[in-house]
């Protein structure tokens, strides 16, 4: 979709710098996309790659297994790379990356990656920084990385409302109690946190 095309935009302008409109049709043109249901996998560890992968949308788990015990590597959000090292060499895939909700990712091989940086060297330089980088933080288990795992969701009735109030209180929110508490602020529930009767319709001044 066009809304994919962008993500893979603003992810490649972010780890590459600065492209021009050609060279963001030429990265498109030698990428190939992937949907990932919940669950689903996307990167088998000990596996040989020679695909690099962009995470356009939803969120996915690296999981590394030694001698059976399971270790989760962290996180992979949207504009991430993923696999980039397979680009440079056939080594075996380091951990399973498996998808923790729907997701988008596009990927491009190793033929792909060697005509780009054919027109554009940079390509492979900054690469080669971004892998330096990601080696220097995982031999120095102090390293630690910040990052913003918030995230807002607006939900907008087309129609009745009430259907989407019923799908919001008896279906979503048993949803994301999964992943800890979780508050329905409506305009009672506002009252009642301040203990004051009507206060959620109080004009703005």
């Amino acid at each position: 979709s066009l809304l994919n095309r962008v993500y893979l935009a603003q992810a490649m302008t972010r780890h590459l710098g600065k492209l021009s409109q050609s060279d963001l049709d030429l990265l498109e043109s030698h990428f190939d996309w992937h949907q990932l249901e919940r669950g689903e996998t996307l990167i088998s560890q000990s596996d040989i790659g020679d695909r690099m992968y962009v995470v356009l949308t939803g969120r996915l788990n690296a999981v590394r297994i030694d001698e059976d015990t399971a270790h989760t590597l962290g996180e992979i959000e949207p504009g991430d790379l993923v696999g980039e090292g397979a680009l440079f060499d056939n080594s075996p895939r380091t951990a399973n990356v498996v998808a923790v909700r729907s997701s988008h990712v596009a990927s491009i091989n190793r033929q792909g990656f060697e005509k780009l940086v054919h027109r554009h060297p940079e390509f492979a330089i900054q690469l080669t920084r971004i892998i330096t980088q990601r080696l220097k933080a995982a031999q120095n288990p102090t390293s630690t990385v910040q990052r913003s795992t918030n995230h807002t969701f607006a939900i907008c009735p087309i129609g009745n409302k009430e259907e989407i109030r019923q799908f919001i209180t008896e279906d979503l929110l048993s949803e994301l109690k999964v992943f800890g508490d979780v508050l329905l602020l409506d305009g009672n529930a506002f009252d009642d946190l301040l203990e004051v009767a009507g206060i959620s319709n109080t004009p703005i001044q």
